[in-house]
């Protein structure tokens, strides 16, 4: 599950992207100018620099679903809402389910390649706290 990044770790990652974007057209010639720059530390930006993922992306193969399945999860979700209808829980685990029966499907043929676990009792809730565009709304009795 895709982690929510703080605020800060957004900032520092606009800034390492706009380093890496100024050392491609040339406006800074070394890495140490550009972290200097940017205020980032010159090992990231070397790091990056060379090649190396962010902590969301090298973690990626380690979760239920990937990134991009993860937001067009929370897009079904917004436009299931905008249009009226409340998604429970056990709806947005089943449909986490389908996806990665979907995904399942499309690498085994006729063998089994590949399997994953089910998705556990508290995934939900751990994906709605990574998500806090998605409010859990409680019904009235």
């Amino acid at each position: 599950m895709t982690r929510r990044k703080s605020h800060e770790a957004a900032e520092i990652e606009s800034r390492i992207q706009m380093a890496l974007g100024d050392l491609s057209n040339g406006r800074y010639s070394s890495l140490r100018k550009a972290a200097i720059a940017h205020d980032i530390p010159k090992t990231t930006l070397t790091a990056r620099f060379n090649g190396r993922q962010t902590r969301i992306q090298s973690h990626e193969n380690q979760q239920l679903l990937s990134v991009h399945e993860e937001s067009e999860l929370v897009r079904w979700i917004t436009l299931a809402t905008k249009s009226g209808y409340s998604v429970q829980h056990a709806i947005l685990r089943s449909m986490a389910q389908e996806i990665m029966r979907q995904r399942v499907r499309q690498i085994n043929d006729d063998c089994e390649l590949v399997s994953y676990p089910p998705i556990g009792d508290d995934w939900t809730k751990r994906f709605l706290s990574c998500h806090p565009e998605l409010e859990t709304v409680q019904g009235l009795d």
